[in-house]
């Protein structure tokens, strides 16, 4: 007994060492931090706002804070710049006395969707507007990035980059001679002519329909995006698109490089090596504290030396902004996607505060489960019983199951470049009998109680009552969609189904078909909720994030957890991912086969 006493003395003994061991080390810690720490840099006077997006511009980074914390701890370049962060800086840039001018560099840009490119182009216009110049430099520059350049007021590109511009494009692999000599077999159910997902499962090329639904839609954005570069630059009509018509002719046949091209067509004003640029800034802004560049400070120090002065202070009622971006998912989704268990939930909280005068959603979706899509509608009615507006302003695209959630709103604002409509439905899945037994010799047989036993067998052929079924339920999916849009647009069921059919619009064409109310970006929609609500120009915006409630993965509760913890004090933030350009494919590629209705 009295060896077991002296244990366990010695095993708390040890237990006390270790803990007074360890607030030993972390008070020598916190004291030589103390000593070394200097605090955050303010801003210097007359410095120039470094703006240089990395990776993709997106309204949701798609992965988690923790993922991204840990990549800028690993020394790894971020993959996505969020676009609010960015007019965040260049709105209080613009007010700011002490940043002289905005460098707009493009070095580390990749793309972004039409729309959120728009939004940028806004903000930069904006911050031009306060009086004060906005500089760009880039190696090359393709469709996304000479946009956001052309509102510039001197663009600067490298000796030997280029400009490139593609046009906008949809390529699709058509599989249907594959499938066949295989013998797989797609068993598609859709309503809506122009529902086109499907379409590679059911030929060899691009049908009649479906080219004349994609040029509709493309040849818009095109136009759109042609208008406002060549307004920006002051370029003659036509410019833009012989350009791009006979890049390779002109190259071959006018003896200048592909940058002394980009500068002959106007697309840029000069062209410098990067430390030749950087000596002409330093002649026009001066010296930095290390005295290598040019006196700036980069938008993320900025962001956070940098605090709007009415945040947090203003008293009263506010505009709630909750952002939903990715496929719809019934259920609990992942980081990336509109989980209808956590939106239900996000909406929930914002329902409970009084002091929420209006809701602005900023919707980015493609579409995804009806199901899904229904859930969050029907949790958004209750805005209108509680009698408080509900505004949605879309993103790059508001479609589809997009368009199922928006259609619930008050009002609903777009991008001239936003892809929204595809008012339509479809459900498939694959069998792959033919396949066994041409193939592999196997064949496949039982017994069932009912004609719908062997339903969604990979290995047997669908029946015609199963047949009946799914194409039953895409029909009664599709008239309920009609149904709600018609009721919430007040649009007649007949003058709508034209415009549905599953066929893509741009907001512009939206807008003229009474899809959409306004042309606009989420500020403006913002400033106009406070200004309907009866708040003043003081009204004050709080964000929700509906995935602070994701069990991302299978972790539970870790992630929100380590997103809350001192981790995401230490490091700065980061974001990675590529998501699809939108040049190839506009609405992305969400790689869904399940039996349930999509949209």
């Amino acid at each position: 007994m009295g060896k077991f006493i002296k244990g366990l003395f010695r095993f708390f003994s040890l237990i006390r060492k270790f803990i007074t061991g360890l607030l030993f080390w972390g008070i020598a810690a916190l004291i030589v931090f103390s000593i070394f720490y200097k605090g955050t840099p303010k801003v210097r006077e007359g410095e120039v706002l470094v703006l240089a997006p990395t990776g993709y511009i997106v309204e949701e980074f798609s992965r988690p804070s923790f993922e991204r914390e840990l990549d800028a701890y690993l020394g790894r370049p971020p993959g996505e710049t969020r676009l609010s962060d960015l007019q965040l800086a260049l709105g209080m840039a613009s007010r700011d006395g002490r940043i002289l001018s905005a460098f707009l560099d493009l070095s580390g840009f990749v793309s972004a969707g039409p729309e959120v490119l728009e939004e940028l182009a806004r903000s930069l216009s904006l911050f031009r507007q306060s009086g004060k110049p906005l500089y760009a430099y880039a190696p090359f520059l393709e469709q996304g990035g000479l946009y956001l350049a052309s509102v510039a007021d001197e663009i600067v590109l490298d000796p030997m980059g280029e400009v490139f511009l593609r046009g906008y494009g949809t390529y699709r692999s058509y599989m249907k001679e594959g499938l066949d000599k295989w013998g797989i077999n797609p068993h598609i159910y859709r309503a809506g002519e122009h529902k086109d997902y499907v379409a590679p499962y059911l030929a060899d090329s691009m049908n009649r329909t479906e080219r004349e639904s994609s040029a509709l839609y493309l040849d818009d954005l095109w136009d759109s995006w042609k208008g406002t570069v060549t307004e920006n630059l002051g370029l003659e009509r036509g410019v833009l698109q012989k350009y791009s018509d006979t890049y390779g002719t002109i190259l071959a046949g006018n003896g200048l490089t592909a940058a002394e091209t980009a500068v002959h067509y106007g697309l840029a004003d000069s062209l410098m090596t990067w430390d030749d640029f950087n000596q002409v800034m330093i002649s026009r802004v001066g010296l930095d504290e290390s005295g290598s560049g040019f006196s700036q400070t980069y938008w993320t120090d900025y962001l956070d030396r940098t605090t709007p002065s009415d945040v947090s202070v203003i008293p009263g009622r506010k505009v709630a902004l909750l952002v939903l971006s990715g496929e719809i998912i019934w259920g609990e989704g992942s980081y990336d996607q509109i989980g209808s268990y956590q939106v239900e939930q996000t909406l929930d909280m914002i329902l409970s505060d009084p002091s929420n005068a209006a809701l602005v959603i900023r919707l980015d979706s493609p579409g995804g489960s009806a199901m899904g899509a229904e859930a969050i509608r029907r949790k958004l009615e209750k805005f209108h019983n509680y009698g408080i507006p509900l505004y949605v302003s879309m993103g790059n695209t508001g479609a589809s199951g997009g368009y199922w959630i928006a259609s619930e709103a008050d009002e609903i604002w777009a991008g001239e470049s936003t892809l929204t409509g595809s008012i339509g439905v479809f459900s498939y899945f694959f069998t792959m009998e033919d396949f066994l037994k041409e193939k592999a010799g196997v064949n496949v047989d039982g017994y069932g109680t009912t004609a719908l036993s062997d339903v969604y067998r990979l290995d047997r052929n669908t029946s015609k009552e199963a047949d009946r079924m799914m194409q039953a339920g895409v029909d009664q999916t599709y008239r309920q969609f009609l149904d709600i849009v018609s009721r919430r647009r007040g649009i007649p069921v007949e003058r709508l189904k034209p415009l549905a059919e599953g066929q893509v619009w741009t907001g512009r064409q939206a807008l003229e078909r009474g899809l959409v109310d306004n042309i606009g970006g989420l500020d403006e929609l913002l400033a106009y909720a406070a200004g309907q609500s009866g708040l003043d120009g003081d009204f004050r915006v709080t964000d929700y994030d509906d995935n602070s409630l994701t069990g991302y993965r299978g972790m539970g509760g870790l992630i929100p957890l380590l997103n809350s913890s001192l981790i995401s004090r230490l490091f700065p933030a980061a974001g990675a991912g590529a998501p699809t350009l939108p040049e190839d494919n506009p609405f992305g590629d969400p790689r869904r086969i399940n039996a349930w209705s999509d949209l």
